[in-house]
C-alpha cells in the first residue's frame, strides 16, 4: 500500500509519501515547500491572496509527484493558519479546484494526538511521556503512554506568530527575548497541571525547529555537524538550550547562519527557541529528546490503519 499525506503549515507545507502496511514504512520521498502563509494573514487573520498562491503552488507540486508515485489522493491537513482565518472556507473549495487537493482543517487537538502518534513510533515512548509540538502558528503540548495522547492543549505560541508580533527589530536583543518568554509562561499557567514533569516523565519536542535546534547544540558539544534532519534522538539540557538561546538573539539572521542555523530558520530561530525555553522550563523540564517523527507520520501511521 502506497499512501501521500501533507501537512499545511503555518511557516511551511511538507509532503511524505511512503508505502507499508500497519506500523510498517518506507518513507520514498519527502517535501518542503517554505510557504510561509503566517506572513499572509491580513488585519482580520484572512488568508491573503498571496498566501493562496503559495499554498496552491506547492500542492500541484505535491500532486504531481503523488500521481508519479502511482498515489491518486493526498491527505493533506492544514493546522493553525488555516485553522484560525475567517476565509478558510472559502480558500479550501478554490485551493482544491486548482490543485485537486483538498484540504481539511484540524482541530489543535487532533494535530496533538497525530503528532504524538508519530512521535512515540519513532521515538520508542515509554509510560509516561510530554511531547512539545512547535509550528509557525501554535504550540501543542501533549501527554500519554507508549502510543497515544491522553491529554493536549494547543496554545497560539508558534514561533512565526511570535517572530511577528513580539520580536520587532534584528537582532532582537535580550529584552524583547525576555518579553516573549512571560508570554509563553503567563499563557501557559492556567493549562499546567496536566503537563508538569516528574522523575519519571521523558520529555520530547518534535518539529523542525526543536531539529534545528538540537543540531546546533550538538555541534557545540563536540559533535560533527549534525544536519537538523538527522537530528532526531539526540537529549539536550534545556540549560544548554538557554545558553544557545543568549547567543542567537544577539546575532543578524546572516550570523545565525555561522552559527549553524539553516538558512531558511535563520529569521523565526530566536523566537522558537525561546518559545520551548520558556515552555520548558515552566513545566519543570530539565532535558529534552529530540523526535524524529511528528505530525506527517502520525498521519501515515492513521492512513496505513485505515487500509485503502
Amino acid at each position: 500500500m502506497r499512501v501521500a499525506v501533507a501537512d499545511l503549515g503555518t511557516n511551511a507545507c511538507k509532503l511524505l509519501i511512503a508505502e507499508g502496511n500497519g506500523l510498517a514504512f518506507r518513507v520514498t520521498e519527502e517535501v518542503r515547500r517554505q510557504t510561509r502563509l503566517g506572513e499572509c494573514l491580513d488585519a482580520e487573520g484572512n488568508l491573503t491572496s498571496e498566501g493562496e498562491g503559495r499554498l496552491i503552488a506547492a500542492l500541484r507540486t505535491f500532486a504531481e509527484l503523488a500521481q508519479a508515485a502511482g498515489v491518486g489522493n493526498v491527505r493533506a491537513y492544514a493546522t493553525s493558519a488555516l485553522r484560525e482565518a475567517p476565509n478558510a472556507q472559502a480558500v479550501v473549495a478554490r485551493v482544491r479546484e486548482a490543485s485537486g487537493i483538498k484540504p481539511v482543517i484540524i482541530s489543535g487537538e487532533r494535530e496533538g494526538k497525530l503528532t504524538y502518534l508519530g512521535a512515540a513510533h519513532s521515538s520508542g515512548f515509554g509510560p509516561d511521556n510530554l511531547l512539545l509540538d512547535l509550528g509557525g502558528g501554535s504550540l501543542e503540548l501533549a501527554r500519554g503512554g507508549p502510543e497515544q495522547a491522553g491529554v493536549v492543549v494547543s496554545l497560539p505560541l508558534g514561533a512565526v506568530r511570535l517572530h511577528r508580533e513580539v520580536l520587532f527589530e534584528e537582532p532582537p536583543g535580550a529584552q524583547a527575548v525576555a518579553a516573549l518568554e512571560r508570554r509563553v509562561t503567563e499563557t501557559l499557567a492556567s493549562h499546567l497541571d496536566p503537563f508538569r514533569v516528574n522523575q519519571n516523565t521523558r520529555v520530547f519536542g518534535s518539529s523542525g525547529t526543536f531539529q534545528a535546534l538540537g543540531a546546533a547544540i550538538a555541534s557545540r558539544q563536540g559533535a560533527a555537524r549534525v544536519s537538523e534532519h538527522k537530528a532526531g534522538g539526540f537529549t539536550f539540557e534545556v540549560g544548554a538550550l538557554g545558553e544557545l538561546l543568549r547567543e542567537l538573539q544577539d546575532l543578524t539572521p546572516a550570523q545565525r547562519i555561522q552559527a549553524g542555523i539553516e538558512p531558511l530558520r535563520t529569521d523565526i530561530i530566536v523566537a522558537g527557541a525561546a518559545v520551548l525555553h520558556a515552555a520548558l522550563r515552566t513545566v519543570g523540564a530539565e532535558r529534552v529528546t529530540v523526535s524524529g517523527g511528528a505530525l506527517r507520520e502520525g498521519m501515515l501511521l492513521e492512513a496505513f490503519a485505515a487500509g485503502p
